[in-house]
């Protein structure tokens, strides 16, 4: 049987050294999570507001907004749904063909963002959940070539 002398010196700053490193170890771990989390939200936030710019910049038709697997490849994630709305609330182009042609108003799981009363610089993001699932929804302005605002995305 092996006896452990827990009053010896050398037993104390063992212990000691042990104690400081898992605690050390435990704040670095959170640290680098929240900062890899974040840069991966970064990230995500970027690739989900690219069709807007796009579209802002003339590089992308407001159309892509029905092509399914062009938005879906382009942000690199699935995709629920994608309007391009008028500045007048007016919904011209949407992958669910019943939200074309139709007022922001008729869509109420979108209707409630403060982000549609007035006019938007940056891309705006939220979350809401719909059928039991939290689902993102990105808010872009979008602009003519010569600033003009034309609606969101």
């Amino acid at each position: 049987m092996i006896k452990i002398n827990t009053q010896s010196l050398s037993f104390k700053i063992g212990s000691i050294i042990i104690l400081t490193e898992l605690i050390i170890l435990f704040a670095l771990g959170v640290f680098y999570t929240a900062r890899f989390t974040g840069e991966l939200n970064d990230r995500f936030r970027d690739q989900v507001a690219l069709p807007g710019v796009l579209m802002s910049k003339g590089l992308l038709r407001y159309e892509t907004a029905t092509d399914h697997a062009t938005i879906q490849k382009m942000i690199g994630d699935s995709v629920s749904d994608c309007m391009v709305i008028g500045a007048n609330h007016k919904i011209y182009y949407s992958l669910k063909k019943e939200y074309t042609d139709k007022m922001l108003e008729d869509v109420p799981s979108i209707y409630k963002f403060k982000e549609f009363n007035g006019t938007i610089t940056k891309p705006e993001f939220d979350f809401i959940r719909e059928e039991g699932l939290r689902q993102m929804v990105s808010i872009s302005p979008v602009y003519l070539t010569d600033g003009k605002f034309l609606g969101y995305l």
